[in-house]
């Protein structure tokens, strides 16, 4: 051995101390909290980005217009808050809001939400005409949760899959099939797209509470904490 080559240039101490970092990213990464979990243990965090949020609510003086036209929504037709949300079904973010949209409506008796198409994923357009489809017949919810429900089945999914889908929400799967055969509801989903366009929307889900735009997923508890906020405020 050549006494003068120093010890960190030997080849076996430089792989023991690749190992040793490689062990020391791993645990960090081990230890360091999702963003959800971050969300959820952060309590004051979450408090704090509620009331952000609220007070540019209550605030905006610059109300986004939405046309409500022939649209599908939940809650009371004479509401206090109203939430126009556009969403993608084969947006992972927007499977993450679908169930906080159905608990919202069941909780608050004076909230109404909007749904709106802005299909951007492949065979997102398809996704929206099965919904649209079944909400021909009455169906549009059950659809809607049928769909992102079965989100990671449906990237390459074909007529016959969305067939079976109207048929498990009860759905009249020959209406149906003449329904999205004929591409009923093109129109109002390229409508939709364009409004989205329009307003340089291009990402989902978007929010528009009470003409304030909020962008990607919001934390429930801190989505819960807005609505609160919303509903119980007398001054709305």
């Amino acid at each position: 051995m050549n006494p003068d080559k120093k010890w960190y240039k030997n080849a076996s101490s430089i792989f023991f101390f690749i190992i040793l970092f490689l062990i020391f990213i791993f645990f960090i990464i081990l230890r360091w909290p999702s963003s959800g979990e971050k969300n959820k243990n952060n309590p004051k965090e979450n408090e704090n980005m509620a009331n952000l949020i609220y007070q540019n609510i209550i605030k905006n003086n610059e109300k986004i217009n939405i046309l409500e036209k022939e649209e599908y929504f939940l809650g009371t037709s004479t509401p206090k808050v109203t939430i126009v949300f556009f969403s993608d079904f084969s947006c992972p973010y927007c499977k993450n809001t679908f169930p906080k949209i159905r608990e919202a409506s069941l909780k608050y008796n004076n909230l109404k939400i909007i749904y709106k198409d802005l299909p951007l994923h492949d065979n997102s357009i398809n996704q929206s005409m099965a919904a649209r489809c079944a909400g021909d017949q009455g169906l549009f919810w059950p659809m809607f949760d049928k769909l992102f429900q079965n989100q990671d089945k449906l990237i390459n999914a074909n007529a016959d899959n969305f067939k079976e889908l109207a048929n498990q929400v009860g759905a009249d799967t020959n209406k149906f099939t003449d329904c999205f055969t004929k591409q009923k509801f093109l129109p109002q989903i390229k409508e939709n797209f364009t409004e989205a366009d329009n307003l340089d929307f291009y990402v989902t889900p978007v929010y528009i509470i009470n003409g304030y735009k909020i962008e990607g997923d919001i934390p429930y508890d801190v989505f819960m904490k807005i609505l609160d906020k919303l509903t119980l405020d007398n001054n709305i």
